[in-house]
C-alpha cells in the first residue's frame, strides 16, 4: 500500500512538473547600466506572460502554419497570418478566433503559389502580399483575388545591378508607399500616391573610424586601375522591417549589424521626413547621441554549435505610447524599449530549440494587437500571444509619466515597482527626479547613485554644495584669510633665513625634473643624484593613484564598475608597464650604443611620471567637488599632462643614453615592439604551462582511477 501511494505521489509530481514546464516561458530580464558604460543582464519581475499559443489545428484547418513568415494586424483589428508552406493567408479576429482563410487566386481562379513570401500588409481594402523571390507585390482584394501585380520599379534612379526582393510594404498618412527590398542598403523604396517611384528613403550610414578615413585618403593618393579593381566596398546594413508611429515617423530595425563576438549597435532608428535619425539616448554627461551609437541587444554574442551566434532583428512595432517592440530571431528574444532608448523588459528565448510556451525555435515576425504582443514561429508553425502583467502595465505607466515630466504623479508608481523589483534602475531614476523636485536633496542623491543617474545626481550635488557653501561662507572666508596670511608669513621667514625648503639633494633633483628636466636628468647622469628609493616610491604612488581614480573618485567621475574591477590589471598597467619599459629600453639601447645603465633608465622613467602621479591625486580630490560639466576640463588637463610626461620621458632618455631626438624616436619604436614581443611570449608561456598542467593532471587522474 505504501509503495502504491509513493508511486502515485511521484506520478502526480511528474505531471505537475511537466505541466509547469509546458506553460512556463523564459524568465524576463533587463539590462543594468554599469559605471564603465557597459550593461549587464539581471532577472526582473515578469512583465509579459503567455496567454495563448495558436496552431492551425486549433481552428480545424486542413493546412498547417508551417513556414509562418509574417503576422500583421490591420486597422480594423483583423490579424493576418502568412503561411508560405501551403501558400495560404489566415485571417483571425482581434480575439484570436478564426475569421476566414484566404486562398490567393489569379483572374482565372487558379491558386497562386507564393513560397518564401516574406510579408503581408492590409492597406485600405486591399491585401498587399510581398512575393519576395518572384520580385513582385501581389495586390489582392479581401477575398484573395489578384487585382494587379506590382513589379520592380523602372527608373534611372535605380542603381545598376539592383535586385528587387520586396519584404514589406506600408503607406503613410500622406499616401506615399514605402517598400523594403531584401538586402537593399539604399533604404526603403518610395512611391508617390500615384505609384511612381521617386527614390530611396532613410538608408543606414557606414560607420567609419579615424583609421578608415586615413585608409581612404591613402587609397585615393595611391590608387590605380588595378588597385581599384581589387578594392572591397564597405556597405551599410539594410533595414529588415519598419512601421510608423502615431506621429507618422518611420521606425526601422536593422538585422545583424556586425559579426564575430559582439552584436554591434544601431539596430533601431526613427527617421525624420528629411531622412535623419531622430531617436536619441541621453549620455552620462547629459548630452544626447543618436540610436546609431546604442546597442539595443546583448553585449556579446554566444557560441552555439561551435559558432558565434550574432543577434539578428527581424521585426519591429510601435504602440501609441511610443514603446518600441523588437524581435531577435537568433535567440528568439522580444525586447521592449521606450522612446528614449531605455529598456523596459526582455523575454522569450529558445536559441533555435525552444519547445515550451514563450520560447521559439524560429521566431519570424512580431506585431501588436492592442497591448498584446504576437510572435510567429515558422518552424513550429505557431503564433504565441503575450499579454502584459500587472507589473508590466505598472512600469510602462510610470515610465510614460516620467518621460512626460509628471515626476510627482509617477513617484507612487515607481515605489510600487521597487516593491516588486528592488533592482529596477528606471524606478530609482524616477524616484531620484521626484525627490529632487520635492527638494529632498540627500534622498535624490541616494536614489540617483543607486540608479546610476548622473544627471540628477549632478543637479542635486550642485544644490547641496551651494547650500553648504552658503551656510558656512563666513568660516570658509576666515580660513582662506588665515591660509593666505600663513603662506605669506612662511615665505618671508624662509627668504630672510635663506633656508632651502628641501635640503635632501636627491629629493630636490627628483622634484626639479618637472620644471627643469634637462638640468635634473643631467645631474642624475653626471652626478649620480638619482635615488632608487624615490623612484620606487613614485612608481608605487603611480599605481596607488590609478587605483584611487577607479575606486575613490567622486560618483560623477567613476568610470569603472566595482563588481568587475581588478587591481591586478591596474598593477600591470602601471608598475608592470614601468618595469617592462625600463628593462626593454635598457636592452634595446645597449644594442644601439646607449650609455645609460638600467638603474638610470628606471629612475629617470619614474621621475618622468611625477606629473601624472600628482594629477591622479588632484583628480581624485577634484572629482568630489566639480560638477558633471568639469569632465571635459579634467580630460583636457589629462591630455596636457600626458603630453608633458612624454616630453619629460624624451628628455630623460636622450640625456641618459646621450641620444639625439631622432635616435630616441627610433629606439623608442624598437622598445615598444620589444615590449609587445615580451608580452606575447609571456602569454604563450602561460598557455603552454596551462596545457602542460592539464596533461599532468590527466595522467594523474588516469593513474588514480585505474
Amino acid at each position: 500500500m505504501k509503495i502504491l501511494k509513493r508511486t502515485v505521489v511521484i506520478l502526480l509530481a511528474a505531471l505537475l512538473i511537466a505541466s509547469s514546464a509546458l506553460t512556463a516561458g523564459a524568465r524576463s530580464f533587463t539590462h543594468i547600466s554599469e559605471a564603465d558604460g557597459t550593461t549587464s543582464n539581471t532577472y526582473s519581475r515578469e512583465a509579459y506572460k503567455v496567454v495563448t499559443k495558436l496552431q492551425a489545428s486549433d481552428f480545424g484547418l486542413d493546412y498547417s502554419f508551417e513556414g509562418l513568415s509574417d503576422v500583421y494586424r490591420a486597422q480594423n483589428g483583423e490579424i493576418y497570418l502568412l503561411s508560405t508552406e501551403d501558400s495560404m493567408i489566415t485571417v483571425l479576429n482581434s480575439d484570436y478566433t478564426l475569421n476566414r482563410s484566404v486562398t490567393v487566386t489569379d483572374e482565372n481562379g487558379e491558386k497562386i503559389e507564393f513560397k518564401d513570401a516574406r510579408g503581408v500588409s492590409v492597406i485600405y481594402d486591399n491585401i498587399y502580399l510581398c512575393d519576395t523571390v518572384n520580385a513582385r507585390i501581389l495586390v489582392l482584394d479581401m477575398q484573395g483575388k489578384l487585382l494587379r501585380v506590382w513589379g520592380a520599379p523602372q527608373s534611372s534612379l535605380i542603381p545598376e545591378g539592383f535586385v528587387y526582393q520586396p519584404t514589406r510594404v506600408e503607406k503613410d498618412a500622406d499616401g506615399y508607399f514605402y517598400v523594403l527590398s531584401f538586402g537593399c542598403y539604399y533604404g526603403a523604396l518610395t512611391f508617390s500616391p500615384e505609384g511612381e517611384f521617386i527614390g530611396f528613403y532613410g538608408s543606414n550610414r557606414v560607420k567609419a573610424t579615424a583609421l578608415d578615413t586615413l585608409s581612404y585618403i591613402w587609397d585615393v593618393i595611391t590608387s590605380n586601375d588595378e588597385k581599384k579593381s581589387m578594392q572591397v566596398k564597405v556597405l551599410p546594413y539594410s533595414f529588415v522591417d519598419f512601421c510608423f508611429d502615431k506621429e507618422g515617423y518611420m521606425v526601422t530595425c536593422t538585422g545583424a549589424t556586425t559579426s564575430g563576438s559582439n552584436n554591434g549597435t544601431g539596430q533601431l532608428a526613427k527617421i525624420s521626413p528629411g531622412g535623419a535619425v531622430i531617436l536619441f539616448q541621453r549620455t552620462k554627461d547629459g548630452k544626447f547621441v543618436t540610436s546609431n551609437s546604442v546597442n539595443f541587444l546583448e553585449r556579446r554574442a554566444v557560441i552555439r554549435f561551435n559558432k558565434w551566434r550574432v543577434q539578428n532583428l527581424s521585426a519591429v512595432d510601435v504602440d501609441d505610447n511610443g514603446y518600441m517592440y523588437i524581435l531577435d530571431n537568433t535567440y528568439g528574444l522580444v525586447y521592449v524599449y521606450d522612446e528614449e532608448c531605455n529598456i523596459i523588459t526582455a523575454f522569450g528565448g529558445g536559441i533555435g530549440g525552444g519547445e515550451q510556451h514563450g520560447l521559439f525555435t524560429s521566431a519570424t515576425s512580431l506585431a501588436l494587437n492592442g497591448d498584446h504582443i504576437m510572435v510567429s514561429d515558422g518552424k513550429s508553425g505557431s503564433l504565441t500571444v503575450f499579454a502584459p502583467t500587472d507589473f508590466g502595465n505598472l512600469i510602462k505607466q510610470a515610465q510614460s509619466l516620467y518621460i512626460a515630466g509628471d515626476y510627482d504623479v509617477a513617484k507612487p508608481l515607481f515605489q510600487q515597482v521597487l516593491s516588486s523589483d528592488r533592482g529596477n534602475q528606471l524606478a530609482y531614476k524616477g524616484l531620484a527626479m521626484a525627490a529632487y523636485n520635492e527638494g529632498d536633496i540627500k534622498l535624490a542623491l541616494e536614489y540617483a547613485k543607486t540608479g546610476l543617474d548622473y544627471n540628477v545626481y549632478d543637479l542635486a550635488y550642485q544644490q547641496l554644495f551651494k547650500n553648504f557653501i552658503s551656510d558656512n561662507f563666513v568660516w570658509f572666508f576666515i580660513a582662506a584669510i588665515l591660509i593666505i596670511a600663513g603662506g605669506i608669513f612662511l615665505a618671508i621667514k624662509l627668504s630672510r633665513r635663506k633656508t632651502p625648503l628641501i635640503k635632501n639633494v636627491k629629493l630636490k633633483t627628483a622634484l626639479n625634473t618637472v620644471a627643469h628636466p634637462f638640468r635634473a636628468f643631467d645631474d642624475i647622469k653626471q652626478k649620480g643624484q638619482g635615488s632608487w628609493i624615490i623612484a620606487i616610491v613614485i612608481t608605487l604612488l603611480f599605481y596607488i593613484g590609478k587605483v584611487l581614480e577607479s575606486t575613490a573618485a567622486g560618483f560623477l567621475y567613476t568610470n569603472v564598475s566595482q563588481r568587475n574591477y581588478n587591481t591586478l590589471i591596474t598593477l600591470a598597467q602601471t608598475i608592470g608597464l614601468v618595469v617592462l619599459w625600463s628593462v626593454t629600453n635598457w636592452l634595446v639601447c645597449t644594442l644601439f650604443e646607449g650609455k645609460g645603465r638600467f638603474g638610470e633608465v628606471y629612475i629617470s622613467t619614474s621621475y618622468a611620471l611625477i606629473p601624472m602621479v600628482l594629477f591622479s591625486f588632484i583628480k581624485v580630490i577634484a572629482s568630489h567637488f566639480l560638477p558633471l560639466s568639469g569632465i571635459g576640463f579634467l580630460e583636457a588637463v589629462g591630455v596636457f599632462i600626458l603630453i608633458y610626461t612624454f616630453y619629460l620621458l624624451s628628455v630623460a632618455m636622450m640625456t641618459v643614453h646621450e641620444f639625439t631626438f631622432t635616435k630616441f624616436l627610433l629606439t623608442s619604436a624598437v622598445t615598444v615592439f620589444g615590449m609587445l614581443l615580451v608580452v606575447f611570449i609571456g602569454f604563450m608561456i602561460i598557455v603552454l604551462l596551462q596545457q602542460f598542467w592539464n596533461f599532468i593532471y590527466a595522467i594523474y587522474m588516469e593513474v588514480a582511477f585505474r
